[in-house]
């Protein structure tokens, strides 16, 4: 294995498993495993842009950019690895390819050597074939993100090289990082998971809460739709063999006419949340103030909610909640001069509590999106 560039160089050392090589502006060398490096298969540079390192078999993404939130993943939050059918997906440090990409650019210094300040998102492919065109290639580690953040509470956003402002503490040593967990599903990207991904980097309470919702707005629609397209279907097929009635058709623009309800703002997120949602590991999620509420409006003792209550109770608890997310979202979105409370909404107080349920919610619909039949689901 050979790097053609005579700015690095690389020491081995007898007896040892570790390789080490020397960027410019580093302090120190950078040690890795002769494993681990023989894994990369070739060093030659195929792709080098700012936001994106590639060889033949790998790509790098730069991610993050804040010290802190890179130390809390990697020593305090369950790490993720894929692997399926080729494709390899986990986060590094020291990130090679990326350093090599940095020198071959010139974007480094002192301040940020070209590569222990960073953390990558790594792709190996066994094969070259399996490397998917560009676009496909960031819905993969986006996808792979969604599920990293929503693990870490934090976003973890895309980067560039020479744009980020952190360095390793020497207490961030191997000894101090999480194992990887591996994973051989990942959930298809949709647009949801940007939404998703703005909402956890909103420091803004109420911001974060506009995302969430977002959320739910985007996914809505399809189950309307899904209840739609079989209940007209029934219909269809129980006249196929005869001559449709006015009553046939008036059953048909009935149907209609509900899909269009149920696309109001009032029933958007009440047929979301009984579809994709399970009420009864949320509601005990939800801050203490809004349970009593769907408590009283419901007529039932919060305590007693279990998987066998009756569907009725669920439903109408869904109701309710469905009730104090439209009233939370108008409270935030109208000026308060204008907004008449309904004494349903979410408080202020209770918001950091109430988002940290939305992101369950979301997180669930969103999954629940991806096991949809693909004729249900959006066409791109």
């Amino acid at each position: 294995m050979k790097i053609n560039n005579s700015q690095i160089t690389i020491d081995f050392y007898d007896d040892s498993e570790k390789v080490y090589i020397n960027f410019p502006r580093e302090d120190d060398d950078i040690e890795y495993d002769i494993d681990e490096l023989l894994k990369l298969k070739s060093l030659v540079l195929t792709d080098t842009e700012r936001g994106r390192v590639c060889t033949s078999h790998i790509t790098q993404f730069p991610i993050l950019g804040h010290e802190y939130y890179a130390a809390e993943l990697f020593t305090e939050t369950k790490r993720l690895e894929y692997s399926n059918a080729g494709t390899e997906i986990k986060i590094v440090r020291n990130p090679l390819i990326l350093g090599l990409g940095a020198v071959v650019l010139g974007e480094y210094s002192k301040y940020c050597p070209p590569c222990s300040p960073y953390l990558a998102l790594q792709i190996t492919y066994t094969d070259t074939q399996l490397r998917p065109p560009l676009e496909e290639e960031y819905k993969l580690a986006k996808a792979f993100l969604f599920q990293q953040s929503y693990l870490a509470d934090i976003s973890i956003p895309f980067s560039e090289i020479n744009d980020i402002y952190f360095g390793w503490d020497d207490e961030d040593n191997e000894e101090t990082l999480n194992e990887l967990t591996e994973i051989g599903e990942l959930t298809t990207y949709t647009p949801g998971m940007d939404l998703f991904t703005r909402a956890l980097e909103s420091a803004d309470s109420e911001i974060r809460y506009l995302f969430y919702y977002k959320i739910i707005e985007y996914y809505a629609p399809i189950v309307a739709k899904r209840i739609a397209n079989e209940r007209i279907t029934i219909k269809l097929d129980a006249i196929r063999l005869k001559r449709a009635t006015s009553k046939d058709i008036d059953a048909i623009l009935a149907i209609s006419n509900q899909y269009k309800t149920s696309q109001s703002d009032k029933e958007l997120a009440q047929s979301v949340l009984k579809a994709a949602v399970d009420i009864v590991d949320v509601f005990p999620k939800l801050p203490e103030e809004i349970r009593k509420k769907i408590s009283k409006e419901v007529g039932f003792n919060q305590t007693a909610l279990t998987h066998e209550s009756n569907s009725q109770i669920k439903d109408k608890i869904i109701d309710a909640l469905g009730k104090v997310l439209y009233s939370t979202r108008n409270s935030i979105v109208h000026a308060k001069s204008n907004y008449t409370s309904d004494n349903t909404e979410c408080s202020l107080n209770d918001l950091p509590e109430f988002n940290r349920c939305l992101k369950d919610i979301t997180y669930s619909i969103i999954n629940w999106y991806d096991r949809l039949p693909e004729h249900i689901k959006y066409q791109s």
